[in-house]
């Protein structure tokens, strides 16, 4: 049960991930490596019910000589600071990864959606396909100009083009 609860508390945490990015607490500027924080202070996770003062044990209904065993609390100190752990990595782990990526300067992904014409300069990437009267051609970017100012990036462009004129890989 406990690794059911563990498990529970890691999709919580993507989803709590999910939450605060939308809200602006977590971004792009989030490390990635963060999340294996919580994840490796799981192991010590039960050792959290050994600091300050033991709980004293509840008072037995029956006799410990009967073989009767007292009853243990459900979520114990320990299973609470994993739980804790487990919910702060996987929101973390949503931050390093998150559905929308984040676009780097030096990418291409960082100018889609750019409002003004622009201008892509590169080299062919592939071996163009030739079909339905149609050329499909991979172009590697290394430089895109905005507005009359050129910036340096990489990516991949798909492009289609008329069968005429033809290109070389």
């Amino acid at each position: 049960m406990t690794l059911f609860y563990l498990a529970v508390a890691y999709i919580a945490g993507i989803v709590a991930g999910r939450l605060a990015w939308e809200a602006g607490w977590l971004g792009c500027e989030t490390s990635a490596w963060l999340w294996g924080i919580p994840l490796a202070l799981l192991p010590f996770a039960p050792l959290a019910g050994h600091f300050g003062r033991a709980p004293a044990p509840p008072p037995l209904r029956w006799p410990a000589s009967a073989g009767f065993e007292p009853p243990q609390p459900l979520f114990t100190p320990g299973l609470r600071a994993a739980l804790l752990l487990c919910t702060l990595a996987g929101a973390l782990r949503y931050a390093a990864v998150p559905l929308v990526p984040c676009p780097a300067s030096a990418g291409l992904l960082a100018w889609h959606g750019t409002s003004e014409p622009v201008t892509v300069t590169g080299y062919i990437a592939n071996y163009p396909v030739v079909s339905e009267g149609r050329q499909r051609l991979r172009l590697a970017v290394e430089r895109i100009t905005v507005a009359g100012a050129g910036h340096p990036v990489t990516g991949l462009v798909q492009l289609t083009t008329g069968a005429s004129p033809r290109y070389r890989y």
